[in-house]
């Protein structure tokens, strides 16, 4: 009997077809089961956050938007003294470990990179949908 390319290559790394292909289907349930975990989480997360912040924040938004992920919180920043967090999100790290950047108003100019967080959320804040 001859074996087709696959079979040929499967075999050859020690499993069959079938092998593989039930490898791929349990892969592919993993992910989704990790999926469903991380949006639990990500839900629980935001729920704390609000119930934290409710009441101690003259304003408190949750927005999404398709771009690459970055988590940033914005306190007083269109004003001296003004706060700007920003975090870029790294694929399969904890959020709470992933490198984080703090910018702070405290001269009387805010500064370039200040002003250009500033920016950005000018423009998320026209193309976000709330959460």
């Amino acid at each position: 009997e001859e074996l087709t390319m696959q079979e040929a290559e499967t075999i050859l790394y020690g499993t069959s077809v079938k092998g593989a292909q039930d490898a791929d289907t349990q892969q592919s349930e993993k992910i989704q089961t990790n999926k469903a975990a991380l949006i639990k989480s990500k839900a629980g997360a935001r729920a704390e956050l609000e119930e934290l912040l409710t009441g101690k924040v003259r304003e408190l938004r949750f927005l999404s938007y398709d771009r690459p992920f970055y988590c940033a919180s914005y306190w007083d920043w269109e004003e001296w003294g003004g706060f700007i967090h920003v975090s870029p999100m790294i694929w399969g790290a904890d959020p709470k470990t992933c490198p984080a950047m703090n910018y702070h108003w405290i001269g009387v100019d805010p500064g370039d990179d200040y002003v250009s967080y500033q920016d950005g959320l000018s423009s998320l804040l026209r193309v976000a949908r709330p959460v």
